[in-house]
């Protein structure tokens, strides 16, 4: 026979105890939950501390930033609506054939198009850049005709409007973060922590 604490004991030890699908359950949502926590507290963090007037209105985090695309100017390579990161880069880190996000003064908006040229001019501190979007069919080559042709349009700018060269892009990414900025996304996103 049991004493009367060794019966409280087991039954403290029977409730204890998990399903095994409910232990990776909690792990589940435990590492949802800290990934969640950790973006947007470094986000928070890098809001405060970047000059939105030097980069063009992007947050940055440890040199880093993601952004969506929203145009069809880089296709295939980069999907309307993937995500892409971008990472600063030195001027004379840049070669032709990378993908750089940049300031645009015509449009006063940012782009990101491959290098196709570098000039360099030994009497100015800034390398110039002559990019142009992959695309050659793009949406946003349409004349009044309707007629598409990007073979011509290209970007001259210097490096001081440079805002950093793509490292990554993923596409399912771009989705969960296009949705998550949604407002049934962001009631989501308050929900399961909450009800966890």
């Amino acid at each position: 026979k049991h004493t009367y604490l060794q019966q409280i004991l087991y039954r403290t030890k029977e409730k204890g105890k998990k399903p095994l699908y409910k232990k990776i359950i909690d792990w589940f949502v435990g590492i949802i939950i800290v990934f969640l926590c950790a973006i947007v507290g470094i986000f928070a963090v890098a809001t405060f501390t970047t000059n939105k007037n030097e980069t063009y209105g992007l947050t940055f985090a440890f040199d880093h930033s993601f952004l969506i695309v929203l145009t069809d100017s880089m296709e295939p390579e980069y999907k309307v609506d993937s995500c892409i990161i971008i990472k600063k880069v030195n001027q004379e880190d840049v070669k032709i054939g990378d993908d750089l996000t940049f300031y645009y003064e015509p449009y006063q908006m940012v782009v990101t198009h491959r290098v196709v040229d570098i000039i360099i001019d030994e009497s100015s501190p800034y390398y110039t850049f002559k990019l142009h979007g992959i695309n050659t069919n793009s949406e946003q080559c349409k004349n009044a005709n309707g007629y598409e042709d990007c073979t011509d349009q290209y970007q001259i700018i210097t490096s001081d409007k440079v805002l950093g060269k793509v490292v990554a892009n993923n596409y399912a990414f771009g989705q969960f973060l296009n949705f998550m900025l949604t407002p049934y996304g962001l009631i989501i996103l308050l929900l399961i922590p909450g009800s966890y």
